[in-house]
């Protein structure tokens, strides 16, 4: 999912092969489109791109950004596609897109020379390509087996240092890269994320190293100024997973605690304990543990627990303001324990839609009155009762 849309790979039963597929993208093509260059000429609803140009090519991953959209794909029959990115879309300044053919500007599409054996990509969320915003634009991936397994290599806009190559573009000389440059000092990346003008990468050692814009904290260290190329992130191990937001990061580290840095507008930090307006150092997020994947955008975040349930902070809006909702807790009356005389008499009330209230001390929050509406709709909402709508 991104700014523009949703895609997804999907597999092709009857020849084995896959295709990328996209819903309500801005720049999309015709569902018989066959090739990347059929690709970013037509705004439909939906879209599916098969071939990507190369014979029985498959589909392996999408990254979406607001202008942008690229997929890792390969095919084992095809020597030397294993693992290549295509890219579509607008080519701002005639460096986000990564094809220095296409002009300045216009819509285009193609394969991004120089990458092969991909194994993550990410697209920046950032939307905004004024100067005086750093500008916005880039595109990251990191490399596989080969000879330069585990390098972070990035193209499009510099203006904040977010390639990571050691430069900050200077208008009008140049905004960045049109094609890919290499992240200084990173050999052994395994996955990396870009934010609106930073980016973040996971070390094979499980830290995590980032770079670009820091006016807030979100590169993790002290320095307030632009920083191009990657800097630690300290106090964080076992790290399996970073999220680089548009003022904030967050990473999962060990036992799947998570950690979060930068802007904390609105508890965007989700550390109930930590009240400062930015950290420059990572806060553990309160009460979340066994986390295994992680999404944040502009106002929260939202990870997916081992045990199957979602933790969000802060409060997501379309829910009751629960402190961390995704919790299937169904100890309403707090006492440790989920009984049919108390919680579920509780329960059945919310579920018959009664009318009323009651004072709840465990999984809706200590002293807080729900009305059994309010219950109900935790209840089915966090819980997936089938049958039952909010």
């Amino acid at each position: 999912m991104g700014p523009s849309g949703v895609c997804s790979v999907m597999d092709n039963v009857a020849d084995g092969t896959s295709r990328t597929g996209c819903s309500a993208v801005v720049y999309s093509a015709t569902a018989s489109a066959a090739t990347w260059a059929d690709f970013g000429q037509t705004t439909v609803l939906r879209s599916y791109v098969g071939s990507v140009g190369v014979a029985g090519a498959r589909g392996r991953k999408i990254a979406i950004g607001p202008i942008n959209t690229c997929a890792i794909y390969g095919a084992s029959a095809t020597p030397g596609s294993a693992g290549q990115v295509a890219c579509s879309g607008e080519n701002w300044a005639g460096v986000s897109l990564g094809i220095p053919s296409v002009g300045s500007t216009v819509f285009g599409s193609g394969v991004i020379a120089g990458l092969i054996n991909i194994v993550d990509i990410s697209v920046s969320t950032d939307a905004s390509f004024t100067l005086n915003d750093d500008g916005g634009g880039f595109t990251c991936a990191v490399e596989g087996p080969g000879a330069d397994q585990g390098k972070v290599k990035c193209w499009g806009y510099n203006l904040a240092g977010q390639l990571g190559n050691g430069q900050t573009a200077v208008p009008p000389t140049t905004y960045g890269a049109s094609s890919p440059v290499v992240a200084t000092g990173i050999s052994t990346a395994t996955a990396v994320s870009t934010g609106s003008r930073h980016t973040c990468a996971v070390l094979a050692d499980n830290t995590e190293s980032c770079w670009g814009a820091n006016p807030d904290g979100r590169l993790g260290n002290n320095n307030g100024a632009v920083v191009n190329v990657p800097t630690v992130v300290a106090g964080l191990s076992g790290v399996t997973s970073v999220v680089a937001g548009y003022t904030h990061s967050c990473a999962i580290g060990t036992s799947g605690n998570v950690f979060c840095w930068g802007n904390n507008a609105g508890g965007l930090l989700g550390n109930t304990s930590f009240t400062g307006a930015f950290s420059s150092t990572p806060q553990q997020v309160t009460g979340v543990t066994g986390a295994n994947t992680l999404t944040i955008s502009q106002t929260g975040a939202c990870a997916t627990l081992t045990n199957g349930s979602i933790r969000c902070w802060p409060a997501a809006t379309d829910f009751p303001a629960i402190a961390v909702p995704g919790d299937c807790n169904m100890d309403f009356d707090g006492n440790g324990s989920v009984s049919a005389t108390t919680d579920g008499l509780m329960g059945l009330r919310a579920l018959l839609g009664l009318s009323g209230s009651a004072v709840t001390n465990g999984a809706l929050g200590a002293g807080a009155r729900w009305s059994w509406p309010e219950i109900r709709t935790v209840m089915t909402r966090n819980c997936g009762i089938p049958g039952i709508a909010p």
